[in-house]
């Protein structure tokens, strides 16, 4: 079974890659049973029309988006314009959806991920009671359905209590700070402590694929390779989800047991820190192979 492998091209030229995904470009391209193309990602966001820089008759029709994340809505229009086209994507819209959006993909881990509370977006507003919240955590984290903002000055992680008024304006202005890519709602999520070795936490990334095949499980936290991995029990107690191609991250925590820290969906999902291209698109391609035989 042969797969066409679709990337977001350069914002200047649809014949060139967005710059973050060259080297996986490079490495379909090199890859057999796999065929690379490229649309254009930032015009089709803000709404027009689907253009791919090669025509869909010389394409496979099973395509696998590789590329930025989308917003539900956003993928279920970019969905349908690929099977307008004649496409047959690996993923749904519900699919999509389901490993996505945190609350989705929680759902499925029972008591495997930190305590979360989940608040959907109403109206424009989240409305959050900071006695409830109280009562919940000891320290929590803020994220949507989808992101934190890690790499700013927001805090890692929130101590209780707070007051009703500190609560409001900490999730305004996490709100401001994911602008328009805010999606969904707010998840306040346990802040866990983490195991660490040479000062550095030791969190792993999954990619599961197809009937649960599984492609992928490496160090994602630039960890020395002495930090083990997670128990083989663990990870395949996580592969029967039965969506097409999903990531799951584990984490090490500080007690040494292990814990589900996010999942996502396998499309807008990076490749681990320690992945080779390569190596990740080789591996795809043997998996579709086999559902030939």
């Amino acid at each position: 079974m042969k797969a066409t492998i679709l990337f977001p091209g350069d914002y200047f030229s649809l014949n060139e890659p967005n710059d973050n995904f060259t080297q996986e470009l490079d490495a379909v391209i090199a890859t057999d049973g796999l065929e690379a193309a490229l649309f254009n990602y930032d015009e089709f966001i803000e709404g027009e029309r689907l253009v791919l820089n090669k025509t869909v008759d010389h394409l496979p029709a099973l395509l696998i988006y590789r590329g930025w994340m989308m917003k539900p809505e956003q993928y279920q229009r970019f969905y349908d314009k690929l099977v307008e086209l004649g496409f047959d994507p690996l993923v749904s819209p519900l699919c999509y959806e389901k490993m996505h959006c945190f609350p989705n993909a929680a759902e499925m881990f029972d008591d495997q991920t930190p305590a979360f509370m989940v608040f959907p977006e109403v109206d424009g507003k989240v409305h959050i009671d900071a006695e409830i919240v109280n009562e919940k955590f000891h320290r929590f984290m803020v994220k949507d359905y989808v992101k934190s903002v890690k790499n700013t000055d927001f805090p890692v992680y929130i101590e209780t209590p707070v007051t009703q008024e500190e609560l409001d304006s900490y999730i305004e202005d996490f709100i401001h700070r994911r602008g328009t890519l805010f999606t969904g709602g707010i998840v306040l999520k346990e802040f866990v402590d983490l195991k660490k070795y040479e000062g550095t936490t030791n969190e792993w990334r999954h990619f599961a694929f197809i009937r649960g095949a599984r492609f992928g499980l490496n160090r994602n936290s630039c960890q020395p390779r002495t930090a083990p991995k997670p128990p083989d029990s663990f990870v395949s107690s996580r592969n029967t989800i039965s969506v097409p191609f999903y990531t799951v991250d584990y984490a090490e925590l500080a007690d040494g047991t292990w814990t589900v820290i996010e999942a996502g969906d396998g499309q807008v999902s990076g490749l681990a820190e320690s992945d080779d291209p390569l190596r990740f698109y080789e591996e795809m391609a043997r998996c579709l192979a086999r559902f030939d035989e």
